[in-house]
């Protein structure tokens, strides 16, 4: 938050003085020793576009997500925080509060699910589950806050490695072909990327598919395509498990999950 002196005409940030009449801050970064590659007295990275510091503190790892060619970009450093998407305009640009803070698209997204460079509308993803890394609930529940907000019914798989019974890892299908009720793809060729070996490859066995229902009528229920899918994957695997992720009210921290195996 921006305090004016009227003695000096400098502004105060909370951690430092700046001054508008040459357009720097007269302090070193308080926390310069963190970023010894960094001049001390420079200002989010040298990115004011995309980045905004109204605290003074270390920068959040943020990433944006432009909905239309669904590339993932990475703002600021990586930290151990969460992850989050922040909201841009049509630019690209950061868009914040009347506080100066950004505005958030998707909050506390679990580590190792988000990257530079990622695009989840026309790739298949996968992310690796336990062990330290994201957690399956975590996935599910940036999944379904993902199809919320490119408005998009988005699909994936759970699958195992070597032969536990365990979910290891998590596709997720790109949304380039999906509608707000149907998806086309469950990410499934993503697995493929971890093996250099077919003896690799057949160590992955999948567990079951998910699709979500951001909000749309009968989201707790299968629709009759949903159930036609299910009913052909079956053939090929008759122990797959079915899901449907939504939210009990339309919004929430937790997925609501409906599994519609036996339905």
């Amino acid at each position: 938050m921006r305090i004016g002196d009227e003695s000096t005409g400098y502004y105060y940030y909370g951690a430092r003085y700046y001054d508008p009449a040459i357009s720097i801050f007269l302090s070193v970064d308080p926390l310069a020793e963190q970023f010894p590659a960094w001049n001390p007295y420079h200002y989010v990275h040298n990115n004011p576009i995309n980045l905004i510091d109204p605290t003074g503190m270390e920068a959040e790892t943020d990433y944006t997500l432009n909905k239309k060619t669904g590339d993932v970009k990475q703002i600021g450093e990586t930290n151990n925080k969460l992850d989050r998407i922040l909201k841009t305009n049509s630019k690209g640009e950061v868009r914040t509060n009347k506080d100066g803070s950004p505005k958030v698209a998707i909050d506390n997204i679990d580590k190792g699910i988000l990257s530079d460079g990622l695009n989840f509308k026309n790739d298949s993803n996968v992310v690796r589950v336990g062990d330290g890394q994201a957690t399956q609930e975590g996935v599910e529940s940036f999944v379904l806050n993902l199809s919320e907000y490119v408005r998009r019914e988005i699909g994936g798989a759970y699958f195992s490695n070597d032969e536990t019974k365990e979910t290891t890892h998590i596709t997720i299908g790109g949304y380039i072909n999906n509608t707000y009720t149907k998806n086309k793809s469950k990410g499934t060729s993503a697995i493929g990327r971890l093996s250099s070996t077919m003896e690799e490859f057949k160590k992955f066995k999948m567990k079951g598919m998910f699709h979500t229902h951001p909000n749309e009528p009968n989201k707790f229920f299968p629709s009759g395509q949903d159930l036609k899918s299910r009913n052909n994957a079956l053939k090929s695997d008759s122990k797959l498990n079915f899901y449907i992720l939504t939210h009990p009210d339309g919004r929430g921290k937790k997925p609501h999950i409906v599994n519609y195996t036996n339905y």
